[in-house]
Formats: structure tokens, sequence, C-alpha cells
């Protein structure tokens, strides 16, 4: 039987335990993560932990609500058998009925065959970097920034210090641009401290003398690892640091059995670029349910 638990209710010990031998584990199910990026978290829960779906809840304007939240890519059902389209379909059905609005993304193992709501198809890219030589791989655009990086004689530096520099380098140029909220970069800066004292966190740089050009974070999850968060600044993208700093860390990870996720994207651009390395697409469903009434409908909770 499917049981809805509240925060306080949720045995953190033998969730984890559940999401961690999982077929499709991930480290944003995990109950410290979740508790960083969505304090508050509700659950569903099969039997004793057998299977669990997070749930992110909130409430604004007194309604109820499940939400994706940030620095969270997928979400869903975990199990360790693989799950199928009408066990998923359950869990989203039994979503209780105070929750008006759902918007969340399942993970790719996570078959959607009967769902209600509306499905969406999301792009991801995942890299193998279970090779031997990784620019055999690379798209020639790919080769012909790298190369463009390499002549600047400026090299990737991995700084485990520098993440809070990278936070301010995207606050003050992408994230003006893209109108990113203030509590974000709190999210962000704690979430990156926690992987940091986990050992789950690289953190790349590239600096023309002190002065950060461009950088990346990336969080290891199980069998991957995960391009987390990026910044660049005019001069880092007229150089193509983050075509260097991505190649960078496929060098150093080539011939792990491990994946590089490069989370997204549905940006044409932006998967072209994360193709260029070799990467290949892979689909994962967004489920968009909203039971508000229709007068409320306009609501676009956030």
């Amino acid at each position: 039987m499917i049981r809805f638990l509240s925060h306080n209710e949720i045995n953190k010990r033998k969730w984890d335990a559940t999401v961690e031998n999982a077929s499709n584990g991930m480290i944003y199910a995990l109950s410290w993560y979740l508790d960083i990026v969505s304090p508050g978290w509700a659950a569903l829960v099969e039997g004793d932990y057998e299977k669990v779906f997070p749930l992110p809840v909130k409430k604004k304007f007194g309604i109820q609500y499940v939400i994706q939240p940030p620095f969270v890519q997928q979400l869903g059902l975990f199990s360790h058998l693989a799950v199928n389209g009408k066990e998923v379909a359950e869990y989203i059905g039994s979503l209780p009925d105070r929750y008006r609005f759902m918007d969340i993304q399942l993970n790719e193992k996570n078959p959607v065959d009967g769902c209600s709501g509306k499905i969406v198809q999301r792009k991801n890219v995942l890299l193998n970097l279970y090779h031997d030589i990784p620019e055999k791989y690379y798209h020639e655009n790919t080769r012909r920034n790298i190369r463009k990086f390499q002549k600047t004689g400026i090299g990737v530096v991995e700084d485990p210090v520098a993440a809070e520099d990278i936070i301010r380098l995207f606050a003050g140029g992408q994230g003006k641009k893209y109108g990113v909220a203030k509590a974000h970069y709190g999210i962000l800066s704690r979430l990156l401290s926690v992987l940091g004292r986990k050992s789950l966190l690289t953190v790349c740089t590239v600096r023309e003398g002190d002065r950060l050009i461009s950088g990346a974070v990336f969080s290891r999850s199980y069998e991957r690892y995960i391009f987390l968060f990026s910044a660049e600044s005019p001069e880092g993208r007229d150089i193509h640091a983050l075509a260097g700093i991505i190649d960078h860390f496929i060098r150093m990870h080539t011939g792990e059995k491990m994946w590089l996720d490069f989370e997204g994207s549905d940006n044409h651009d932006l998967a072209r670029f994360y193709k260029g390395f070799g990467g290949k697409e892979v689909n994962y469903p967004r489920v968009i349910m909203n039971r508000l009434p229709h007068f409320m409908r306009w609501v676009k909770p956030v």
C-alpha cells in the first residue's frame, strides 16, 4: 500500500538505504540533499520503504503544491527493482487531494504509461566515460574550440575552495540575464558546502591572473558525475574556457566506469554544445497536473 508521509514522519535512515540500493538511485533523492533544496519535503512510500517517491512540497496563497526544486534534475519513483508505467501512474494518482498543482520531473527509469496529467519529455545528455581516447568522440567544432583555449596557455585548475567565487561570477553575469532568484544562491551555496564536506564535489576554474573567468562544479552521484553548475565571463566565452574545463574533467576521468551527466538541455544550442563531447541524448519525463479551480489556473506557483 502506498502511504503519504509528511516530513516529520519520514524515517530518513530507511529512506536513504532505499535510494542507495535502488536500481535508479540518484543523489537528488537522498534525504540530506532534499533537506537543502526543498526543506519540509514530503513523500509517498510503499511497505517498509521498498519504494519511495519524494514530494518537494510548498505552499503559496494558501495553495499546497508539488514543484521541482532548484538544482534537482530528476526525482520520481525509486526502487531496487525496475518499475513499470502502471506503478509510476499509481504513485502519481496517490498524491493527496490537498495538493492542487504538481509540476515534477521523474527520472529516466520511470516510464509514464497511463499517468494522469500533461506529460512532457525533457532532454538530457549523457557521456560514457569508459573510453580510451576521449577526443576521438568529440565533434570537430568542439575540437576547434578546445584548441583555441589551449593556445592561450591558460590551464584548468581544480580548486575546492573556489565554489563561492563561481557563484559570484554567475550572479554578476548570467544570473542577472536570466533573473535567478536570490534565494537560489543561498541554496546553492549550502548545497556545494555539504557536497564538499562529503567529498562529492569537484571544482574546476580558469583564471586570468587572479581574476576568475570561468568555473564549473561537478558532483558525484553513484555511477555518474553531474555537471551541476557553471559560470563564465565574456572573456571566458571568447577563449572557450568552459569547453576547456569540460575537456579537462573528461580526461581526468577517462576509463572510469562512470557517466558524465550534463543535466540537459532542452535548449538546442546548449544541447549541441554538450553533444559535441560525444554525449548521447536521453529523455526523462516531466509531469504537470493542475487541479486548481478554473478561476485560479492562471496562478503559477514558484
